[in-house]
């Protein structure tokens, strides 16, 4: 799947711009509309190198991305504004792009697990089918403490 690199303002004026896959170019820019985003500029961006593709995110990496997602789902925050402080902090670039490719699934619809279900390379199976009975059973804080 082609990836994207945009750059858009919101409707305060501030630009934004991020890195995603889509299939089509013009779906990207439907969802960026959607968003309420006036768009800058779109560009395809090259392939990745296999070096930096196969950089794998760490199992640290994961459990304190889990555990800080659990804080704030518990505290009333929003998931899909969890992502983005956690999309702020977090400093590899490969997770990085994970979470906000997450998060933009997450907001145009999808669930938390179909949206990690997509990054079988980072998400264990076990991983993701625990966040699913966390979403059903409505203790996702829970269980993302425990996969901590």
């Amino acid at each position: 799947m082609p990836t994207y690199r945009y750059m858009a303002k919101e409707a305060t004026g501030k630009t934004v711009s991020g890195i995603l896959e889509y299939s089509d170019k013009a779906l990207l820019i439907e969802a960026l509309r959607k968003k309420g985003l006036v768009i800058i500029s779109i560009n395809e961006t090259a392939k990745k190198k296999p070096a930096i593709s196969s950089k794998k995110v760490k199992l640290d990496e994961i459990v304190i991305f889990s555990r800080q997602l659990a804080t704030m789902v518990d505290s009333g925050i929003p998931l899909v504004q969890a992502m983005d402080i956690l999309h702020e902090q977090i400093e590899m670039p490969v997770f990085k792009n994970v979470i906000a490719t997450i998060r933009d699934d997450i907001e145009t619809g999808a669930s938390f697990s179909d949206a990690l279900c997509k990054h079988p390379a980072v998400f264990s199976p076990l991983y993701i089918n625990m966040v699913k009975a966390g979403e059903s059973s409505g203790s996702l804080d829970d269980i993302l403490d425990r996969l901590a």
